[in-house]
């Protein structure tokens, strides 16, 4: 049977904190991914959606649900951004497809 060694003693080799070389990697060096915030618009979406199925489950009744979509989109401006037309649409999409 064969022992696997580890590096010799003071040689940690390649890891975490250490690029290739096993030099320590800077923070500069390290990139996290650029997440991009969602838009007014997809976290109005979100919202439809979670609303939409709290209404198919009976929790809201459709008056509460989409009184407070239209609230949140006028208070973050998304129907200066997008129009009420297209705000509607999307409720109305929304909730036709949990509907069925």
């Amino acid at each position: 049977m064969t022992q696997k060694l580890g590096p010799p003693a003071g040689d940690q080799g390649p890891n975490e904190e250490s690029g290739k070389s096993g030099q320590p990697l800077s923070k500069q060096s390290i990139q996290s991914p650029q997440v991009q915030p969602p838009t007014p618009r997809q976290v109005f979406q979100a919202r439809a959606e979670a609303r939409a199925v709290l209404w198919q489950a009976g929790e809201l009744d459709l008056h509460e649900a989409v009184d407070e979509l239209q609230s949140f989109a006028v208070g973050s401006s998304l129907v200066a951004q997008v129009g009420q037309d297209e705000l509607q649409r999307i409720i109305a999409t929304t909730f036709a497809e949990v509907r069925s």
